[in-house]
């Protein structure tokens, strides 16, 4: 994979803090040549993408922290997000009625739209890749 990438790319941003401030020159470049590839025998199965660099034939399990009877809490599957091949996109499958939600409530509660912005941070461990 590297063979088709030039070699000189810059280094990009190493704080998260200051992701506003500092763009990675070659960030763009780095992000277009991911979203060409296709791995056929990753770890997780197929990885490729889409035109707007969402992964495609993805399997995602959605879990659902909950208090049990000794006041610890556990992890319950809730749902999944997935690649039907049927109608070929991704798809959301949940069971509400298994949710617990804050304040250990089992109705869904009443959300509101706010602005905001959402800061997403990677944590550089094994087996992330720079």
């Amino acid at each position: 994979m590297h063979n088709k990438l030039d070699a000189n790319l810059t280094m990009p941003p190493g704080d998260c803090r200051n992701i506003g401030h500092s763009r990675w020159m070659d960030g763009e470049l780095f992000y277009n040549f991911l979203r060409e590839q296709t791995i056929i025998f990753g770890k997780t199965g197929k990885v490729s993408f889409d035109e707007h660099g969402d992964r495609l034939n993805g399997h995602y399990e959605i879990w659902n922290q909950q208090p049990n009877a000794t006041f610890n809490n556990q992890l319950v599957k809730v749902g999944e997000y997935h690649y039907d091949q049927s109608s070929m996109k991704m798809t959301l499958d949940i069971d509400e009625k298994k949710i617990i939600w804050p304040g250990n409530k089992t109705e869904k509660p009443i959300s509101y739209s706010t602005p905001a912005h959402l800061r997403i941070a990677t944590l550089a461990e094994i087996p992330f890749v720079w």
